[in-house]
């Protein structure tokens, strides 16, 4: 056997970036980096990139791109999500009560634009929610079924009394994060023709619930430490029964405060439910005593309302907070808050981790 050579251990250098160009047969640039090299050959190239659409209003993807207007990602999803998916018939019962039956899914769905349309003559209401899909029909549904209220004397409600299964309801679309809501509901205002042959007032992209700038880490880290540094538990007033159901007694005063975080504390078992409100607590409460006193009703049925019925001397209602002019911004995540200060999500009546409501 002959002998095996000794390795070459030799390195031979590395050819220069110059040369590498060359043998691509790439100009060489008069003066060049590595590091610019590198950062050239890594930047993005736009068009690379596309964006999916879903064809169900329920799972609509993120579309903006920053090669793509924000207008014309909005006119984009108007002109594919032009009718709902699935919709959901209106319906009354011999004494006139108004319901509507949501799918599971669709109770949860939010940052949606909704449609009510009126079957017979096509005519439409096109709406927006940051909230739960089931809440924003609670408030439609308390609207047309109490004409005396100044909102239940709107267009939308008196129609479907005259005629409650001539209309239907729908999800056109989610809207991706990325997208303002409020220009994705003037599109399909405009589009659907909605004030004009519909029950739109107006325009759309505004109102109570267009989409607020969100606060950051550190403003939220900050009003938690702000309320929580003094928190006392609130005096709290009880709940009677009435011949329309159930009334929070709450003081004048009370009744009239806005922007506030409220509990539903149950002196007997110790169990909570902690909601928010950005209206006047009398209307918020209002709301709850309306689901408590009809059993029957999807909304009825969650444990805080089972717990009133129940007994409704043991429950007592309280103001945790209310966030100053100006913080509005920041009672989503005070909710969120004090639903893990008093875990009512895993041991009391809050059925999600807070963050929707009206």
């Amino acid at each position: 056997m002959g002998t095996i050579p000794p390795l070459d251990t030799t390195i031979a250098p590395l050819p220069s970036l110059e040369a590498l160009l060359q043998a691509a047969s790439l100009p060489a640039p008069a003066s060049v980096s590595l590091s610019d090299s590198i950062h050239s050959m890594l930047k993005p190239d736009p068009s690379a990139f596309t964006t999916a659409e879903s064809t169900q209003a329920s799972s609509t993807t993120s579309l903006a791109t920053t090669a793509e207007k924000a207008e014309d990602v909005v006119q984009r999803i108007v002109a594919t999500h032009t009718t709902p998916p699935k919709t959901y018939e209106v319906t009354a019962d011999k004494n006139g009560w108004i319901s509507l039956q949501l799918t599971p899914g669709a109770k949860k769905q939010a940052n949606i634009i909704y449609m009510w349309r009126r079957k017979s003559d096509k005519k439409v209401l096109i709406g927006m929610t940051e909230t739960t899909c089931a809440k924003r029909v609670s408030g439609y549904l308390y609207c047309m079924n109490h004409p005396e209220k100044k909102k239940g004397k709107l267009a939308l409600p008196q129609a479907v009394r005259e005629n409650p299964t001539d209309f239907e309801f729908g999800i056109l679309c989610k809207s991706p994060d990325d997208v303002d809501l409020g220009a994705l509901e003037s599109a399909y205002i405009k589009m659907k023709n909605a004030m004009t042959h519909g029950f739109n007032k107006r325009n759309g992209g505004g109102g109570a619930r267009a989409r607020k700038k969100k606060p950051t880490a550190e403003q939220i880290e900050n009003a938690r430490k702000e309320v929580f540094a003094n928190f006392q538990s609130p005096p709290k007033k009880g709940i009677k029964k009435t011949a329309k159901g159930y009334q929070v007694e709450l003081s004048p005063k009370t009744k009239k405060l806005k922007n506030v975080v409220y509990v539903f504390k149950n002196n007997v078992t110790g169990e909570r439910y902690v909601g928010k409100t950005i209206r006047t607590l009398s209307k918020r409460s209002s709301e709850h005593c309306h689901h408590a006193a009809h059993e029957n009703n999807d909304e009825g049925k969650a444990p805080l309302y089972n717990a009133i019925r129940a007994d409704h001397k043991a429950i007592s209602v309280g103001v945790l907070c209310q966030l100053e002019e100006g913080k509005e911004s920041l009672i989503d995540a005070m909710e969120k808050a004090f639903i893990d200060h008093y875990d009512s999500y895993h041991n009391g009546y809050n059925q999600n981790g807070g963050g929707g409501g009206s």
